[in-house]
Order: structure tokens, then sequence, then C-alpha cells
């Protein structure tokens, strides 16, 4: 089965019908993101294997200062979900330190994700979440996950 037909699966089993043309655009553009970003803002062995270059503390209010394009009270707020008495003392904390592990492709990754279409970003992630997930789905859809990585190596 390959990606377009696992996809219109998923989508027939919420009772959706997928325009092809469409599908095969936003399959084309995820599968381009992706490529982009492991070409772009991949960092190599050798220097992330320098770990005291990955060790970089910055309050809230430095992360807002540095990469003001990212929501940073949601993602915080995202991750602490499940632990609502901790996330309200993270984000009260002024003092409060987040160790940012490649600050250089966290600024690079900022300034062009406004170039990224919303579309292009959420199917990505919609494609990530499948993927992670797809050892729960029925045999026949994790053949998902194989042709989105077969198609990564082209």
């Amino acid at each position: 089965m390959d990606l377009v037909s696992t996809l219109n699966r998923i989508a027939g089993s919420q009772n959706i019908r997928l325009d092809q043309d469409k599908l095969d655009k936003d399959i084309d553009d995820v599968l381009d993101f992706d490529h982009d970003l492991a070409l772009k803002y991949s960092t190599d062995d050798t220097t992330r294997r320098q770990f005291e270059r990955s060790f970089n503390p910055m309050t809230l209010a430095e992360l807002q200062s540095k990469y003001p394009k990212i929501s940073w009270e949601l993602y915080i707020s995202e991750v602490f979900q499940l632990v609502p008495d901790v996330k309200q003392k993270v984000l009260k904390a002024s003092d409060y330190h987040y160790i940012v592990t490649e600050p250089k492709m966290l600024q690079l990754l900022s300034d062009n994700v406004e170039a990224v279409p919303t579309r292009t970003l959420v199917n990505y992630i919609y494609a990530k979440l499948v993927m992670a997930y797809s050892d729960f789905l029925p045999v026949s859809f994790k053949n998902l996950k194989i042709s989105f990585l077969l198609l990564q190596t082209f």
C-alpha cells in the first residue's frame, strides 16, 4: 500500500474524502519541508558531540527576546499541560532556566519559519504523529511509515 492509498484509507475511516490533487501537493510539500529540515537545520555528528556547546541556559524572557517568533508561553503551557502546578511555577519563576541545545539552529529556524506555509507545518506535524503511533494502527497502516521513510531517501 502506498502513501496516498494509506492516507486515503485513514481519511476514509473518518468518512472524509480527500481531494487527490491537493493530497499529492501536500505530500510533496511535507517531503520537501522534511528534506529542508534535514539539510539546513542538522548539525554534524562531530559538532553535536561537543557537549559543552549544547548547554545554553536561558530564562523565558531571554527565549522570548532571542526567538520572538516562537510562542514560548504557549509551548511551555503545552509541555506541562498534564502537571498544571508545575506549569504555573515554571511560568512564574523569572529565574527558571531552559536549556537550549542548538541556539544557532533555533535562530535559523525561527528566522525562516514564516516562509513555510501553515498548511505544510500542520501536515508535517500530523505526518510525524501518525508515524510515531503507527505501531498502534492496524497492520495495513504500518506501511505508511515505511512509505514515508522510503520517500525521504529520494
